[in-house]
């Protein structure tokens, strides 16, 4: 599998734009998927064969069917120190959701991935409130 990070929510041409250039720098593939191919496999959405049944172009944003922008990272595990400040400078930094495909999350939905991500979050925030 070729290096690449999957871009979900990304309705705004420019914000997907961005991040594509900032990713292209550094030979990574920035993949757009949309709500046509939200039933698929984390791991069939990462293959290098898959063809989005949907076509992006800025003007052909697709209704937003996640309430926030989230991305995940393929083949790029011992490239995140170089990738995570890529993301940050093009506009997908602290406020985009993150995760790394596994093994496990590879048979997941996007739907699927996206709730786990929200209850990690919740989690993290919960702990981080304790103190």
């Amino acid at each position: 599998m070729k290096s690449k990070v999957l871009l979900f929510g990304f309705t705004e041409g420019m914000d997907f734009m961005k991040v594509r250039a900032a990713l292209a720098a550094a030979q990574i593939e920035a993949r757009w998927v949309g709500p046509a191919d939200y039933h698929r496999t984390m791991l069939s959405l990462a293959e290098d064969s898959f063809e989005s049944s949907a076509i992006f172009y800025p003007g052909n944003e697709p209704v937003k069917s996640f309430s926030e922008r989230f991305l995940v990272l393929c083949g790029l595990d011992d490239r995140l120190d170089e990738v995570l400040p890529l993301l940050r400078s093009a506009g997908a930094g602290k406020g985009c959701l993150k995760a790394v495909l596994t093994e496990t999350n590879g048979a997941w939905t996007p739907a699927m991935l996206y709730r786990e991500l929200c209850l990690e979050r919740e989690e993290f925030a919960r702990r981080a409130k304790k103190g």
